[in-house]
């Protein structure tokens, strides 16, 4: 019954479920006007039903929603193509009269339309709704200019879900939390504190640009004598550029993060993959060279230094090559400019 109650709640234009969704959808629009000022590309989270993506598509060109719910899918299709569905609520306790053990219903465009007319928009061009795990979505990294993810951030490690989400935001680019901390998962460990979410966001180089507190009833229904109420925590991060200063001779690096890495492969093979896994970003592939590269500034070191020893061991004719190098690894942060005091005397 899940899907059917968020499809009461989403499409049936009932006064209970308007009051919820006006209260997120008029706080997403306000953070979209404060603090997302490119309007190109969004993204949006176990979008469910939809109804929250469609809202978006008045402040945004290009909305992409995805859920690994197919049936949720099925029936957001039927509701954009303008059909009704009908269904019944069932309800088997709370209730003072049997009568309402089963309530009919209807969902769709229309009733929706009747409380919102401005939702009344063509949606083909705009909104592309996908169903996919959001730990592997096939979307080009730095495509994104802002991620939702509404009643979703807990339904899974958040180390685990920002490590992927990042590598689709782009410089700049912001991501939106709106909702409780309930966690859907056993794990304790993961099951992180607010200040520890905002913690590793900044690990990660994001700057928190709000932080709010929003209290909306949850999946109401007036038949119920139980009712739940959120207070929903929103959390707007934006993802810092990496500025990366001009790479000199001496310019001396470090190892920004804790980083680890696993090799594949036999012995017998002439090529193994290495796999690079920081712990504040995404893991990527990587070539021999390149790991080390890294593990050479296990301890601070000068770029000359590395150059230096990269010869002795291979025939390089051209330093820019280690530079480009260098500077993409700076770009990851998983290295780092280490800035000594004597470098300002003068």
């Amino acid at each position: 019954f899940k899907d059917l109650t968020y499809l009461k709640r989403d499409w049936c234009g009932l006064q209970t479920g308007e009051s919820q969704i006006n209260i997120i959808a008029n706080t997403l629009e306000k953070v979209v006007r404060q603090y997302i000022p490119g309007k190109s590309t969004t993204l949006v989270l176990g979008s469910g039903l939809g109804r929250l993506a469609v809202h978006l598509c008045r402040l945004f060109d290009c909305v992409l929603a995805t859920d690994l719910s197919f049936s949720m899918l099925y029936f957001f299709k039927k509701i954009i193509e303008h059909k009704e569905i009908k269904f019944y609520e069932v309800n088997y306790k709370n209730i003072l009269e049997d009568c309402n053990a089963g309530d009919a219903l209807t969902a769709s465009m229309r009733s929706v339309n009747e409380h919102f007319k401005e939702l009344s928009l063509p949606l083909a061009d705009k909104l592309f709704y996908f169903v996919s795990d959001v730990l592997d979505m096939p979307l080009a990294p730095q495509s994104v200019g802002s991620v939702f993810s509404v009643y979703f951030t807990d339904v899974l490690s958040f180390r685990l879900l920002m490590n992927r989400i990042d590598r689709y935001i782009k410089p700049g680019g912001v991501f939106v939390h709106f909702g409780p901390l309930g966690y859907s998962f056993s794990d304790i460990s993961e099951m992180l504190a607010g200040n520890e979410i905002k913690e590793l966001l900044k690990n990660m180089g994001y700057e928190i640009a709000c932080e709010d507190f929003i209290e909306t009833n949850h999946l109401e229904t007036s038949l119920s004598l139980q009712q739940t109420r959120f207070r929903n925590w929103l959390l707007v991060a934006v993802k810092q550029p990496v500025i990366i200063p001009a790479l000199e001779p001496h310019s001396r690096l470090m190892i920004a993060d804790n980083i680890s890495y696993k090799i594949e492969g036999s012995v017998q093979e002439e090529t193994q993959t290495i796999t690079l896994m920081p712990g504040n970003g995404s893991a990527f592939k990587i070539t021999s060279i390149v790991l080390e590269i890294i593990q050479y500034f296990r301890e601070e070191a000068s770029v000359s230094d590395l150059i230096a020893s990269l010869k002795e061991s291979y025939e390089i004719d051209d330093d820019e090559m280690i530079l480009d190098s260098l500077r993409d690894l700076l770009q990851k942060r998983i290295l780092k400019v280490q800035i000594r005091q004597e470098q300002y005397a003068g």
